[in-house]
């Protein structure tokens, strides 16, 4: 049930340290299971189509959360959603979309909508339609965790994209793997070619942090400046770096 699930949110930083958005992540702590990780239900949820109500619920929840944090500490703050590719197939998508923004206030322009590549390549005919009608509305388009799959490549183009997110995989080893590196830049330079901003994923020391700012990535994410926080937590996180601390 809902009342099991919850919503976390993971600051996503600028190279200055200002954060400028927060990416919604879904948990589940079951009374029997207990913490359940979104890897082990999101797909039975796809499969059975319980993500389409569960997704609606969590759009609209966090459009309603990033718009009370937005009045509070008055800034222009962004909020970062992953939509599955089950519900891409949902023909409602858009109307889910609209709804959550109108009932929660915010501009369509502090909307970012995370899909994965695998999307992408399954979908493509589809998608495409929904995709700039989304973007035609000042909604933002991203691939989360790209790298995974370089036949997604192609699709850049056609695609109105504005934001690639670096899988962590490849910001985890950038250090002690010269392929990693060498990826890391690659798609930094490529996206930036393509005129789209580049999201480093899963920082976690201040060296992979190091190594992103020198090749110019925009905007970063990861346990190096805090994990995924619940409400009154990312209340504190957002007080706190507004006061300096």
């Amino acid at each position: 049930e809902k009342k099991e699930l919850s919503v976390v949110y993971q600051p996503v930083l600028d190279m200055s340290g200002k954060t400028v958005a927060a990416e919604a992540l879904v948990r589940w702590k079951n009374c029997e299971l207990g913490n359940v990780f979104p890897d082990q239900f999101i797909p039975l949820a796809e499969e059975t189509g319980i993500i389409i109500p569960i997704g609606a619920w969590i759009m609209e929840t966090a459009c309603k959360q990033i718009k009370k944090w937005q009045d509070m500490f008055k800034i222009p703050l962004r909020i970062m959603i992953n939509v599955s590719s089950r519900q891409f197939r949902d023909n409602d998508i858009v109307k889910t979309i609209n709804d959550s923004i109108a009932n929660s206030g915010i501009a369509y322009t502090d909307l970012d909508v995370e899909i994965t590549e695998g999307l992408i390549l399954e979908y493509s005919e589809k998608i495409a339609l929904i995709f700039d009608e989304i973007n035609k509305s000042g909604i933002s388009l991203s691939i989360d965790d790209f790298g995974k799959g370089y036949s997604a490549l192609s699709y850049l183009k056609h695609y109105p994209f504005s934001t690639l997110k670096i899988d962590r995989s490849f910001v985890n080893d950038v250090l002690s793997n010269n392929e990693d590196a060498a990826l890391c830049t690659a798609i930094i330079g490529m996206a930036h070619g393509l005129g789209l901003e580049v999201v480093g994923e899963g920082v976690e020391t201040k060296e992979q942090l190091d190594f992103l700012k020198l090749k110019d990535c925009d905007y970063v994410q990861g346990y190096y400046f805090s994990k995924p926080l619940n409400v009154e937590d990312f209340t504190k996180y957002l007080k706190d770096q507004k006061s300096g601390k």
